[in-house]
């Protein structure tokens, strides 16, 4: 039997019903991304038969999708505020052969419009000292402590180790937008460039998509692209699939 995953969620959390924007967002991730078939429900969320698990705690929505052996896979969680206001943070963690990869976005939205966007991917050597313990610790504890997905493994992971042990990433990419002082920077392995925003956010993200990194062949990477650009139409009101139905690819179609 499938359900309104969306109005279960609403039933958990009353400033979702009073925050349109914030529910069609996580309408549209909910719709492509996962299952409705739900094997449990209770008072503060529901497992779904695909091995997703989400739960309302305190205005916090989280859609949980990592495997417990592992750690690996996706996290979601949305935020809301009584003033209408709303956070959405995302982690997708995969192991390759020879690599630990991190990617993680927070976006801050104010009258359903965006305000501030952090969105970046970090690369680790498996050979790199106590990183599988870093990683391990932080995402663990980020499933009990009240803070985004984005801060706990920036200031966790990224900034810890570095300061512990004055490791730095073998590559990584950074992308910071606010939209109210229209300023966009890019970091690319200590490489910094800044521009004025120009209301475009899909041409961003199929920007920073595209810049190579270690991993440019794991198609798990373009897990958080994909995230990103169920945003992004829900946000663009313009939006029209005969003209966005792609993304480049390695400036391919």
């Amino acid at each position: 039997m499938k359900y309104d995953l969306v109005q279960l969620i609403k039933d958990r959390c009353k400033l979702l019903e009073d925050n349109p924007k914030a529910s069609d967002i996580l309408h549209s991730l909910l719709k492509y991304n996962y299952s409705s078939e739900i094997k449990d429900i209770d008072e503060y969320g529901m497992d779904l038969n695909d091995n997703i698990f989400i739960r309302v705690v305190n205005n916090n929505i989280f859609i949980d999708k990592t495997r417990e052996d592992t750690l690996e896979g996706e996290d979601i969680k949305l935020t809301l505020s009584l003033d209408n206001s709303f956070s959405l943070s995302y982690y997708n963690y995969f192991k390759t052969d020879n690599h630990h990869v991190i990617q993680s976005f927070r976006m801050s939205f104010t009258n359903g419009e965006i305000t501030l966007a952090n969105i970046s991917e970090w690369t680790y050597s498996k050979d790199t000292p106590k990183i599988s313990e870093y990683i391990d610790n932080t995402l663990l504890n980020l499933h009990d402590f009240n803070y985004d997905f984005y801060k706990g493994i920036k200031d966790d992971v990224i900034n810890e180790i570095y300061t512990d042990e004055r490791i730095l990433p073998d590559a990584y990419k950074e992308l910071y937008i606010d939209t109210y002082m229209s300023k966009v920077q890019l970091d690319i392995n200590n490489a910094t460039s800044e521009e004025e925003y120009d209301g475009n956010m899909f041409g961003l993200i199929n920007k920073f998509s595209n810049i190579t990194s270690i991993e440019e062949n794991d198609l798990r990477r373009f897990k958080m692209t994909d995230i990103l650009l169920k945003i992004n139409q829900v946000l663009d009101k313009d939006y029209s699939p005969k003209e966005r139905q792609y993304i480049l690819i390695n400036n391919r179609k």
